[in-house]
Order: structure tokens, then sequence, then C-alpha cells
């Protein structure tokens, strides 16, 4: 991987009451957060496709751990 990352960080979130109403399945909802070194940091660069190509990277690697703490196939996540 082209990113140096620093931290990595999953969060997930369960809503089982809205409004006073239970939520029946509960709603899941997941993210994940990466922290990387910028390839960039003090000097200006006009060309960023290196940094485009590690967002691609990590976009897969997040989405990824995503799905994972969610605990359900990747094909059963809605949105």
């Amino acid at each position: 991987m082209k990113a140096k990352i620093r931290k990595i960080m999953t969060v997930v979130d369960e809503t089982l009451n809205e409004q006073g109403q239970e939520v029946s399945p509960p709603i899941r909802r997941a993210a994940a957060i990466a922290v990387i070194a910028n390839p960039f940091a003090g000097k200006y660069l006009q060309d960023l496709t290196e940094l485009i190509e590690v967002g691609e990277e990590l976009g897969g690697l997040l989405a990824e751990r995503a799905v994972a703490a969610l605990g359900i196939p990747g094909d059963k996540v809605e949105s």
C-alpha cells in the first residue's frame, strides 16, 4: 500500500429506539477512518495523482473494515 497508515478506527452505531419507538431489528451503521502521513506536507504539488491512488487503496480497505464490523455479508449492506 502506498499510504503510510498511522491509525485506523472503526465505529459501529446501533439505534435501538427512535422517538420512543423500538427499532426492530436495530439499525446498525459503521464507519472506518484512517489517519495517514501526508506525502505532500510542506510542499506544493500541482499533480495529486499519488494522493488519488492512495484514496482508492484506502477506500477498499476501509470499506472492508466497515462491513466486517457490521458482522454481515457485504451483499446485505443497504447503503
